[in-house]
């Protein structure tokens, strides 16, 4: 049975424990309308959460304007981020393709290489905004996809999703919060009288997303209504629980974390370990016996023969991940007269056992930890794909069988499918 613990701070649970966290933002009016990011902080503190925020927001300005400027480019530098926060002048992103590759996705890839380059540990996040409320009437005559709410929109999400994959970043989706209240809750008015900034509860919904994306919490935590009414506040909080907690992997929240997974084959009391883990460069290994390994891929030698937990802890800088696997070391050598260049994988494995060898096989058998004979075949010659999915989880042993009176054994663990 494989265990999986996801952990942001030391070996505690997000959902539980309190967090600190430090984010800039970078946009205009529609983030500094209520002071946005300030009311953010509130919601973390009422939630238990410590949120420090710095900011330079300028109406009308673009990522473009941004990269040009000095104030903003410091603020990056400063390297104590663990979120930098992108916004593109709002009607950018739901222009034509063509202008869209130009004046936004390359000044959005320049921050993102700005920030890893000076924030190692920060991820990026792009504020995904919201269609002007009749549509955007500047450029309607010129591009006609832009002249409804519904069409400004859905593009605006659109090459919001760009840019977040093709920087592997992650969206605060406010304007997929917006959406959702628009057509749930039609008596919420989001916009200022211009149909385009945020009223007190369009910049709530923005704030409640932000800590929610920041955090990895149920938005339900929080206590601070601003000066809403509570009714209001909590269907603006139950909206983005539906649309952003209960769907982090939408928005790529998670997609980055480091993912623990390692294969293993044992040779008498030897362990070698295949590391398969993903988004992860530091690695802990814990073979159950008292001793530790950081290389990737470590092999291990048992002085004992007896049942043992190998647990491989994988992390980056912002999160880590555990898995572990139960191993049976045997008093002596599994190996007989050895066939050459033999590999048995995946190990441990839910459904198939590949064979690879470079020379002809004559018979393959496999046993149960009793000495039972639970499978056995002869049909093949150099490869053999195994399927084990119908035999019960546990410890098994399979023998190969070469020419030459060759045979080898191996133990594999079959668990749960």
């Amino acid at each position: 049975m494989k265990f999986r613990i996801i952990i942001f701070l030391i070996f505690f649970s997000t959902s539980v424990f309190s967090q600190k966290k430090n984010v800039l933002f970078i946009g205009n009016s529609y983030s500094y309308f209520n002071d946005m990011p300030r009311m953010t902080s509130k919601m973390a503190s009422s939630a238990g959460d410590s949120l420090y925020v710095e900011s330079h927001l300028v109406g009308g300005w673009s990522l473009k304007l941004h990269a040009g400027n000095n104030t903003t480019k410091n603020k990056v530098k400063k390297g104590i981020w663990d979120f930098v926060v992108l916004q593109e002048y709002s009607r950018t992103p739901s222009y034509p393709q063509y202008l869209v590759d130009s004046l936004m996705k390359p000044y959005a890839h320049f921050f993102d290489s700005l920030i890893q380059s000076e924030n190692p540990c920060a991820q990026t996040m792009f504020y995904m905004t919201w269609g002007r409320k009749n549509g955007n009437s500047v450029d309607c005559p010129y591009f006609p996809e832009v002249c409804t709410y519904a069409s400004m929109d859905s593009l605006t999400k659109l090459r919001y999703e760009q840019v977040a994959n093709e920087n592997n970043a992650l969206l605060a989706p406010v304007g997929a919060v917006w959406n959702y209240i628009r057509k749930n809750h039609p008596q919420i008015e989001l916009y200022t009288s211009d149909g385009s900034h945020p009223s007190l509860a369009g910049s709530y919904a923005a704030a409640c997303t932000f800590y929610t994306s920041i955090f990895r919490k149920d938005p339900s935590l929080i206590t601070y209504d601003t000066t809403l009414t509570s009714s209001v506040a909590s269907i603006i909080r139950d909206a983005t629980k539906n649309v952003v907690y209960n769907q982090l992997a939408l928005w790529n929240i998670g997609k980055y974390d480091a993912q623990s997974e390692f294969t293993f084959i044992t040779n008498g009391k030897t362990l070698k370990v295949k590391n398969r883990s993903e988004n992860s460069d530091q690695f802990v290994w814990d073979f159950g016996d008292g001793n530790y390994s950081s290389e990737k891929e470590p092999n291990h030698e048992y002085k004992y023969p007896s049942n043992y937990e190998i647990k491989l802890m994988s992390s980056n800088c912002f999160s880590q991940d555990i898995a572990a696997y139960p191993v049976e070391i045997l008093t002596s050598s599994v190996v007989e007269s050895g066939i050459e260049k033999l590999q048995i994988y995946p190990n441990p494995t839910r459904e198939f056992i590949l064979i690879d060898t470079e020379k002809q096989l004559e018979k393959v058998e496999i046993y149960d930890v009793y000495g039972r004979l639970v499978f056995t075949d002869q049909e093949f010659n150099f490869n053999k794909r195994i399927n084990v999915s119908e035999l019960a989880s546990g410890l098994y042993f399979i023998k190969v069988y070469g020419t030459g009176n060759h045979t080898q054994t191996v133990q594999f663990q079959k668990i749960k499918n």
